[in-house]
């Protein structure tokens, strides 16, 4: 669906206008991709996909700033949920047409219509300090003073979105993107949350995630599932992935719960399609005590403890491996 926000006139004096699209508009697609190619084949897969047919129940808009013909700048929203959380990527202007006010022009469209829907949080990563000073301008905050931000129009999102209540667990699908960018973003919860993903206290899940849908689709993953309460929320995350190094070797589990849902973990690693005849094996830090007791239920055993097995933020924690009890056949 294309959408008309605004007629503007830019700083240089050009007329100029601001455009929602929301997926899927096979008609843009010749216009966005190629805008955007300096991304890479990783973002393209998704947009190309969003665009020509949509990816539900994900919601992906672009807001366009077009000079005649011309698309001049890109700001991309991934969104799930009637009151949406979202993720905010691909903001992008060509040096030739910088300082015009465009990147103004897109967060204001963007940032009014989050708000007037409903919208509840956002996420965003970046490494460009101009661009933090941009962000900051519309109401989005470092965490821990890092370059991944989020700005909460609800303020009481966190307390609310993550508050208790009843869970069910179903297949992870594009819809939970901006959703685990939220969950993995906390800083509560476990420091080690996923050896795969190489993610170690709080992270911007954007990118594990594309990696992650790449890995279940050629096979270096399985069994992706979320724990989910009954308005949407996603608190718990799991998956499954062979160690390619050992041959036949142990498949390794991957879990991160938000810490209101310990007490619920048992009901998402049940649910997991776990391999038979194989090993299975998950890897903890020393501190994550609620974690070794989730494993302990699951009837996992502690097998192995490796001494200062890594440091985050300036301290060095063990890593124990839990085992399930597993006889190779003879």
């Amino acid at each position: 669906m294309e959408t008309l926000v605004a007629n503007l006139t830019l700083r240089s004096g050009e007329d100029a206008r601001v455009w929602k699209i929301t997926c899927p508009e096979p008609a843009w697609a010749d216009r966005i991709l190629p805008f955007l190619d300096h991304k890479g084949p990783d973002w393209h897969w998704p947009m190309r996909d969003a665009l020509a047919a949509g990816l539900p129940p994900l919601t992906m808009n672009f807001h366009e700033c077009t000079i005649g013909d011309e698309v001049v700048g890109n700001m991309t929203t991934l969104e799930c949920l009637d009151r949406p959380v979202g993720l905010l990527q691909h903001v992008f202007t060509p040096p030739e047409h910088r300082q015009k006010g465009i990147a103004d022009a897109l967060m204001n469209a963007m940032c009014d219509d989050f708000s007037a829907r409903g919208g509840r949080s956002m996420y965003l990563g970046t490494g460009n300090p101009i661009a933090v000073r941009l962000y900051e301008k519309y109401g989005f905050a470092g965490i821990q003073g890092a370059g991944f931000m989020q700005w909460f129009p609800d303020p009481d999102f966190l307390t609310t979105y993550f508050s208790c209540g009843p869970v069910s667990v179903r297949e992870m699908n594009w819809g939970d993107w901006p959703l685990l960018a939220a969950l993995y973003a906390i800083e509560d919860g476990w420091t080690l949350r996923s050896l795969k993903q190489g993610l170690y206290g709080f992270e911007n899940y954007e990118h594990p995630f594309v990696d992650l849908q790449k890995d279940l689709r050629d096979g270096r993953a399985q069994s992706a599932l979320v724990l989910v309460k009954d308005d949407g929320a996603v608190v718990g995350h799991a998956f499954l992935w062979p160690r390619p190094q050992f041959p036949d070797g142990p498949f390794m589990l991957e879990f991160f719960v938000h810490p209101n849902f310990y007490e619920q973990a048992g009901l998402l690693l049940s649910s997991l399609d776990l391999p038979v005849g194989r090993k299975l094996q998950c890897a903890c830090d020393n501190e994550a005590r609620e974690r070794q007791a989730i494993l302990d239920r699951f009837d996992l055993w502690r097998e192995a403890t490796l001494r200062s097995q890594f440091c985050h933020d300036g301290r060095w924690f063990d890593l124990h491996l839990y085992s399930s009890r597993w006889i190779p056949p003879a």
